[in-house]
């Protein structure tokens, strides 16, 4: 414990018990094997903050703060942070104890305290996901770069002929984490490398919606935070780029991940149902972070044309129109390559737009694809007027024009998941996301 000399022995104590509800903030205390300093060090020192005007008159005048260390190397571990922790709570102890006058914006009240701890935490996260990408790109290889594909488009001339015409698209190259070798290096880093699993050490047990409708659940705070940060790690060892907000701005990123269910949870993927998810995280620079969760295909409808899927590769969408007419997003460059399987050849997809449904029958885990709402779209479980509200309307409203999308298949988060429980860390999307008819499957330990 960092503050713990004469009377403020008992203050340990009382800081050892607290939970997540006097401190405003959601976390788990580690279980199992971490690194000699790991999340636990820093909670510790931010829940310090919470703390610290009480504690301040009994405190002997501490040594002056160490001077701030220097820039951080791509080797960084937690310590160097936690080092950083407590030359901040040092200093503000001091400011206390001497009545120092409170700097500008310097916090004075709880829940001040309580938002700089908020903070503080975020930041660890933040310097845990760079050093993980760092050592991930050691071991699976770099982030490829974009690329522009040129690839075919049916459409129709001024005299209504069908042709063929080029169309750019701007995609990357991606990894399939369900591939032997990647497979097996995704459990050797889980299983040797303590950063990663230190990620989900302060993550809650349960991740449950604020709001939810029919078609789509939204989730803040640290429910947000658990989901994002696996969305993150299956987009970082997928070899993925993930969009981080600009000053004062905000950013996207939807992953869609094929086969999990939102009420049923991971099971076969296949083209007859509205069985797959999308999470859009939405992150404010300095801010909160919120996701939604849609019910959604990702898959051709028609059997007749062949199952049509998007290729493994990382896409942008960007506002736009479907059908000439409607709300909804538009790959960057228009089209997106992909196959058409169970026919000889390799054909493309037209539009692979993100759209609704069409629909104002309520749609759940039974109700069958109609045959001609997708050709290779990306489709919302939604009526119209209810895609457009709690999407491009929410979109919009927080001047979201286009994100990076990245379709993870069902067996490469199984990947994942397999992984994590070998090292007692229970997938967030499979295992703590709460579903109404999740089997065993999700709930087994």
């Amino acid at each position: 414990m960092l503050v713990q000399t004469g009377r403020c022995a008992a203050r340990s104590r009382l800081l050892e018990s607290l939970t997540h509800k006097d401190f405003g903030v959601m976390y788990r205390i580690p279980s199992t094997r971490t690194a000699p300093v790991t999340v636990q060090a820093v909670l510790s020192c931010a829940l310090c903050l919470c703390l610290l005007a009480s504690c301040a008159r009994h405190r002997k005048p501490p040594e002056p703060p160490p001077p701030p260390p220097k820039a951080q190397s791509e080797t960084l571990d937690i310590q160097q942070l936690s080092q950083e922790l407590r030359a901040l709570i040092e200093q503000r102890i001091q400011e206390q104890r001497t009545g120092a006058a409170r700097a500008p914006g310097a916090p004075t009240t709880k829940a001040e305290l309580q938002r700089i701890a908020r903070a503080l935490l975020e930041e660890t996260r933040k310097r845990l996901q760079s050093q993980l990408r760092s050592m991930i790109e050691r071991r699976l290889g770099p982030m490829q770069g974009l690329q522009m594909d040129e690839i075919w488009l049916e459409a129709l001339d001024e005299r209504g002929r069908l042709i063929d015409i080029p169309v750019a698209v701007q995609t990357r190259p991606l990894r399939f984490l369900a591939a032997p070798d990647n497979a097996s290096t995704t459990r050797s880093i889980l299983a040797t490398d303590d950063v990663a699993l230190a990620l989900y050490d302060d993550l809650p047990s349960e991740v449950a919606p604020d709001d939810a409708v029919f078609f789509r659940r939204m989730y803040t705070g640290e429910a947000a935070a658990a989901i994002a940060t696996e969305a993150k790690l299956l987009v970082t060892l997928k070899g993925g780029e993930w969009s981080e907000p600009q000053p004062g701005g905000r950013a996207a990123n939807a992953i869609a991940i094929r086969g999990l269910d939102l009420d049923r949870g991971l099971l076969p993927n296949g083209n007859q149902h509205y069985d797959d998810t999308m999470y859009l995280v939405i992150e404010e620079d300095g801010g909160d972070t919120e996701v939604y969760e849609y019910r959604m295909t990702t898959e051709s409808s028609s059997d007749r044309e062949g199952v049509g899927r998007l290729n493994a590769k990382q896409v942008t969408y960007v506002r736009g129109l479907h059908r000439g007419k409607d709300p909804a997003y538009r790959l960057k460059g228009n089209e997106a390559e992909g196959t058409r399987l169970g026919r000889e050849g390799t054909y493309k997809i037209m539009g692979a737009n993100i759209h609704s449904a069409y629909t104002r029958r309520r749609i759940d885990s039974e109700t069958p694809l109609s045959p001609t709402v997708s050709l290779g779209c990306q489709v919302i479980a939604a009526d119209k007027d209810s895609f457009e509200e709690m999407l491009v309307n929410l979109l919009d409203g927080l001047g979201v024009t286009e994100f990076p999308y990245t379709i993870i298949a069902g067996d490469e988060l199984s990947v994942l998941d397999g992984a994590l429980r070998e090292q007692a860390r229970p997938s967030v999307l499979v295992r703590r996301v709460l579903r109404p008819e999740a089997g065993p499957y999700a709930q087994s330990q």
